[in-house]
């Protein structure tokens, strides 16, 4: 169940991050930012933002940094992880939730110029960073956060100010002479994720008439197939989706949700082969352990032991991210259809796009790990 952290609560945790730094920071025409000892290039994505004395950052630089960034832009959502933990920026809603689904109440993130930003103070604190704020550079300030073994600040510092002058000095030559062909300053970005060997199955169960055409949407988008596990009265309330999710080379499973799954699958069947003149071998229980499956010679994909990605449900969206991020083989992903999967779906694909994994449509002779 999700829990609030209060104003009192959250503040321990940001007293900490009020040691890093003595100097409440400034508005200044140009600050660098500084991941260890890289300097960023200058440019509107790069640049932190002073807000009521505190530093926001784009939450896109962090892929620079030991932290995983993904951004999901459609929904104006920021999604940070690094050994487990994680955090969930949502400009939508205003709200900061971490992998326990605990919000903090005080903490708030930005959205500038379409841009998110997210206060410093409490990233580095949460992961375990550092950052200094500093003014005593002949260039510009520096946003500076650190993590490992890296240069003292004065030595950094005195190291890179040639650096610091060039880029300062190109940064500007860029600002004072646009061209309409000119292209921005391209913004830093992390060594790619790579899950290519992992192949990843997504199963959505049951079907809606409002949500399941939009999640049909969403998998095209994304070029991505998934296997929509069904109940007999999923498929008689709606058959002509079930013949668009097998029209779009989606697979259709036969879905129990009682402890009679030898009947409730035998329906399903009948539902399947009446309404699209098809039949199937792949089954799943949600409410049972799946054992009528061999004796009815059906390919039992989950059952009610497997997690999964529902609204009102203890496993979400964090859980899967950490799930497949730690995959080393086969992963699947299960999303119960509800008013929360068009999100859940999303983000999904969008992860499961960053790392490149290997999406695969669930067929009866797929090995599932």
């Amino acid at each position: 169940m999700a829990r609030k952290i209060t104003a009192a609560a959250a503040a321990l945790l940001l007293g900490a991050s009020l040691l890093l730094f003595a100097l409440a920071p400034r508005a200044e025409a140009v600050t660098f930012t500084v991941i260890n000892n890289e300097i960023l290039d200058l440019a509107a994505d790069t640049q932190p933002a002073f807000v009521d004395g505190r530093i926001f950052v784009p939450g896109s630089i962090f892929g620079g940094s030991s932290l995983g960034v993904i951004m999901a832009q459609s929904r104006q959502q920021l999604f940070l992880y690094k050994d487990g933990k994680s955090l969930t920026f949502s400009v939508a809603d205003d709200t900061v939730k971490d992998q326990d689904d605990n919000y903090y109440n005080n903490i708030k993130p930005k959205y500038i110029n379409g841009r998110i930003y997210v206060p410093l103070d409490f990233v580095c604190v949460y992961f375990g960073f550092t950052f200094s704020y500093i003014t005593s550079s002949s260039v510009a300030p520096i946003v500076r956060i650190k993590y490992g073994d890296v240069l003292s600040d004065s030595i950094f510092t005195s190291a890179a100010e040639s650096a610091m002058r060039s880029r300062l000095s190109r940064y500007e030559e860029s600002v004072a002479t646009p061209t309409p062909t000119a292209t921005a300053t391209p913004t830093p970005t992390p060594t790619p994720m790579y899950y290519g060997d992992v192949s990843v199955f997504v199963a959505i169960t049951g079907l809606d008439a409002e949500i399941t055409p939009g999640l049909l949407d969403t998998l095209a988008s994304y070029d991505a197939r998934a296997c929509f596990f069904l109940t007999a009265a999923d498929m008689d309330a709606a058959p002509d989706i079930v013949r668009r999710i097998m029209g779009e080379g989606h697979t259709v499973g036969l879905l129990a949700e009682g402890e009679d799954e030898a009947g409730a699958w035998s329906a399903a069947s009948r539902a399947l082969l009446r309404h699209a003149v098809s039949r199937t071998l792949l089954a799943a229980s949600l409410g049972g352990d799946g054992a009528a499956a061999e004796d009815m010679g059906l390919r039992l994909c989950f059952d009610s032991e497997a997690d999964v990605l529902e609204a009102n449900g203890a496993y979400g969206y964090a859980e899967a991210s950490a799930k497949l991020l730690a995959a080393t083989d086969t992963e699947t992903v299960i999303i119960r259809t509800d008013e929360e999967s068009p999100v859940a779906l999303e983000s999904v694909l969008e992860l499961i796009r960053l790392g490149g994994f290997d999406v695969r449509v669930m067929l009866e002779t797929s090995r599932l790990g």
